[in-house]
C-alpha cells in the first residue's frame, strides 16, 4: 500500500500542505520537489511564516489528490538536507531560479514517510 501511495505522489506534486501556528491549523499548496524512495522533499524561503512554524512545530501533513484517489501522509519535517540535494532542488525547479538569486537563499526539508 505504501509503495502505491509512493508512485502517486511521484505524478502529482502539487500536495496540501498544513502546519501548526497557535494551536490553528494553516494549510497551503506546496511542490514536491524531489522524491527519494519514501522521502519526499520540500523548499521555501526562511522568511516566510511557514518557516517559522515549521521552526517552532516541525509536525506537517501533505495530501494530494486526483479523481476519487486520496493520498495523505504525516510526518516532521527535517532541515539536515544536505548540499547535494538543496542544489539538485534548485536546478531542477525552473521557478525556484526566478525567485531566489541561489540555493543557499532556500530552507530546504524532507519528509520521512512511514505510512
Amino acid at each position: 500500500m505504501l509503495q502505491k501511495a509512493l508512485d502517486f505522489l511521484k505524478s502529482h506534486k502539487e500536495v496540501a500542505f498544513a502546519t501548526c501556528e497557535g494551536g490553528r491549523p494553516h494549510i497551503r499548496v506546496f511542490q514536491i520537489m524531489k522524491q527519494e524512495g519514501a522521502t519526499l522533499y520540500f523548499a521555501t524561503s526562511p522568511e516566510k511564516r511557514v518557516f517559522r512554524q515549521l521552526q517552532d512545530n516541525p509536525c506537517i501533513e501533505v495530501m494530494a489528490s486526483s479523481d476519487n484517489v486520496f493520498v495523505k501522509c504525516s510526518g516532521r519535517a527535517d532541515f539536515a538536507v544536505g548540499e547535494a540535494a538543496a542544489r539538485w532542488i534548485y536546478d531542477h525547479n525552473p521557478v525556484l531560479p526566478r525567485l531566489y538569486s541561489s540555493w543557499d537563499k532556500l530552507a530546504c526539508f524532507r519528509l520521512a514517510v512511514e505510512q
